[in-house]
């Protein structure tokens, strides 16, 4: 099973050097293991489990949770749920983050990343300035020039 991390493709136009072809940025954990199927009751405590959290980042609305009496349309949902759990065997993390980039290019991926104005794109711009040590731009703004000159 893989866990993706934010990513997107890289234009050539994105580095501060030339020549570069164009590549993709990336963040992922892989992790293996060997499912087993869940009865009801260790199910039903993963949803309720899972729709806490989601419901409690909801506020200020009040928070639901799954009902506690069988209904049609809770039955016919419940049968649509593949209920498995993987014990998890083997973990690994790859990731292409611009790491054989000179800091110039990395630096100018990231700014390039966050023009992009989504969140993801900023999680990408900053998992490259986290991984490779570099000082974090704010949207718009290069390594040497501070937020407040820019114009």
């Amino acid at each position: 099973m893989a866990f993706l991390a934010p990513s997107a493709y890289i234009s050539p136009d994105h580095y501060a050097s030339q020549p570069h072809f164009p590549t993709w940025a990336y963040a992922a954990v892989h992790v293996t293991g060997r499912p087993r199927l869940l009865d009801e009751v260790r199910t039903m405590r993963q949803l309720d489990d899972l729709i806490e959290g989601q419901e409690s980042r909801l506020a200020p609305e009040q928070p639901r949770s799954l009902p506690r009496r069988a209904s049609a349309l809770f039955d016919e949902y419940l049968q649509l749920i593949q209920r498995f759990e993987i014990p998890i065997g083997r973990i690994d993390g790859v990731y292409k983050l611009g790491q054989n980039k000179s800091p110039a290019d990395m630096a100018s991926q990231a700014r390039a990343f966050r023009e992009r104005g989504t969140d993801s794109m900023d999680r990408l711009a900053d998992y490259i300035e986290r991984h490779n040590n570099l000082p974090r731009q704010e949207h718009g703004h290069g390594p040497d020039q501070p937020a407040d000159a820019a114009g």
